[in-house]
């Protein structure tokens, strides 16, 4: 999930949390939703798609989660 805001002297900042399911090997039934904040940034430049994607993008190859 991506959440962007401004704060109060108007710096933009954006948050990506990842949601996952955690199951342990032996019991995948007694499995639980997880969520985890994995990115927060102030966002340099303007807020357009391109700007935002790139953001987005330096975070996923942080965590080296393409293909997740």
């Amino acid at each position: 999930m991506f959440n962007g805001w401004t704060s109060k002297p108007y710096d933009p900042y954006f948050a990506v949390t990842a949601h996952y399911i955690d199951a342990p090997a032996k019991t995948p039934n007694n499995w639980k939703l997880c969520a985890e904040l994995i990115g927060y940034t102030p966002i340099k430049g303007n807020h357009g798609g391109s700007n935002t994607a790139a953001t987005i993008l330096k975070v996923i190859d942080h965590y080296n989660i393409h293909s997740k």
